[in-house]
């Protein structure tokens, strides 16, 4: 699950490193079980409310391609539709301890005050780590708002303060940054490849790097003008290097 690059979001910076250590620890043991039902059930997260909030998460775990299971009496549509689909495991009762145990991080997404603490007694319990949609300051990490764009991740939070304000600069970050940053960070990504065989020292491949970072590139590739970029990194790097990137092609097709 990437935990490794991708241990943004926890709750204070002093405790940052034991967290994610925690995560990589739970991770690692679960790599190691050799019953594959047991291994799963150690990488599973667990969701606890089907509305909107619970739906949200769900849908963010799953697209970083995470085990779920949502504990609720009652589900969105949606979530329902992911259920009959098997993408997610739904657990059809109100949420008892026993739906944690072993849970790699679990999300208290209801609107009930008085689950949300179940919840985090009995994450404390389990060793579990715990979101708490209503109770930020019980929350071992937060859920920052996302703008991916590729490679390209943009994270925005509020330390579980305001959900609303998060999502309200997502909105605005998600209207400038738009697809063309995601084929920007490929040919950048292909550049830095190729660079990395070339005997230069290091301080001229970063030279070069903000030659192409050129002010105008965003808006070549914006407005599909392939013969201009490619103009324009044949000038920085030479014509004796090809940077041509999948998604590069894909866009020229």
């Amino acid at each position: 699950y990437s935990v490794a690059s991708n241990s943004f979001g926890l709750k204070d910076i002093e405790d940052a490193m034991g967290i994610r250590n925690q995560i990589l620890g739970m991770v690692e043991r679960a790599m190691q079980e050799q019953d594959p039902v047991v291994r799963r059930a150690m990488l599973t997260f667990v969701v606890v409310g089907g509305g909107p909030v619970g739906e949200r998460k769900v849908l963010g775990l799953l697209a970083a391609q995470a085990v779920v299971r949502v504990v609720s009496p009652t589900v969105s549509s949606a979530l329902a539709e992911l259920a009959d689909q098997g993408r997610i495991e739904w657990c059809q009762h109100e949420y008892t301890c026993a739906d944690i145990t072993g849970a790699l991080l679990v999300f208290a997404a209801t609107d009930s005050d008085v689950i949300q603490r179940r919840v985090l007694e009995d994450a404390v319990k389990e060793g579990a780590l715990v979101n708490l949609a209503r109770l930020p300051q019980g929350s071992d990490f937060y859920v920052p708002s996302l703008v991916r764009r590729g490679d390209l991740l943009l994270t925005v939070s509020t330390t579980g303060v305001s959900p609303a304000l998060s999502a309200a600069i997502r909105n605005e970050l998600a209207l400038s940054y738009g697809e063309e940053y995601a084929t920007l960070v490929d040919i950048l990504g292909t550049v830095r490849q190729k660079l990395q065989g070339l005997p230069l020292p290091e301080s001229e491949k970063k030279i070069l790097f903000q030659k192409i970072l050129w002010n105008d590139i965003v808006k070549w590739i914006r407005s599909d003008n392939w013969d201009i970029v490619a103009r324009h990194i044949e000038d920085v790097l030479g014509p004796q290097i090809s940077v041509e990137c999948a998604s590069w092609a894909e866009k020229k097709v």
